[in-house]
């Protein structure tokens, strides 16, 4: 990309999240995030459609960064991973994206308050479901036990870390993103019986 543009995206994504610190997505006005980000519409309009395109474009960066850090962190996901592993990838990454995302970031709480929290979680479950199919293509192992034991999964992994992600939002003060990426690990491998290990 031109460095020019990806300057340009960078000024308006950074304007956006000073904005949503202090308005509702309602609020924001294109004239007025064009004067924040120093750039013209003509130059918003070639990079984006609308303020929701920003947004959008932000979750396309925070599931880019996390695909890669699965990558790194869970190569070969499925049901032959034993549990103690199992717990040890979903802390990392889960402490990870809560400390990438940050409980005070306004466009993730935009994204999660507005109209819009089914397509963050679809997009979710689209990406991680996307991982899996093309890391078990790669490296097949067992299968899953039921044929919609991996769909069963991803639905209640995204559901729970998102309900999380919705609780650091509401409350940034009472946690730190490694207390919730200990907690949901521990919860998400071993159910409530892990919270006492």
């Amino acid at each position: 990309m031109d460095p020019r543009r990806t300057r340009s995206r960078a000024k308006i994504q950074a304007a956006l999240r000073d904005m949503l610190a202090e308005s509702g997505l309602s609020d924001i006005r294109i004239d007025e995030l064009c004067r924040l980000a120093e750039v013209s519409r003509v130059t918003f309009y070639a990079n984006f459609g609308s303020v929701q395109a920003v947004l959008d474009d932000y979750l396309d960066d925070v599931l880019t960064r996390l695909e890669h850090e699965l990558n790194t962190v869970a190569p070969r996901p499925g049901p032959l991973v034993p549990d103690e592993e199992k717990h040890r990838r979903a802390q990392r990454l889960m402490t990870w994206i809560f400390e990438q995302i940050g409980a005070k970031d306004p466009r993730m709480r935009a994204l999660l308050s507005s109209s819009q929290p089914r397509m963050v979680e679809e997009r979710f479950l689209a990406h991680f479901k996307r991982f899996i199919i093309e890391t078990e293509a790669r490296e097949p192992a067992q299968p899953w036990p039921g044929p919609d034991d991996r769909e069963i999964a991803l639905h209640f992994f995204i559901g729970a870390f998102l309900s999380l992600l919705r609780l650091w939002i509401a409350h940034p003060e009472a946690y730190t993103a490694r207390q919730l990426g200990e907690r949901g690990a521990l919860l998400i491998t071993y159910g409530r019986t892990g919270m006492h290990l």
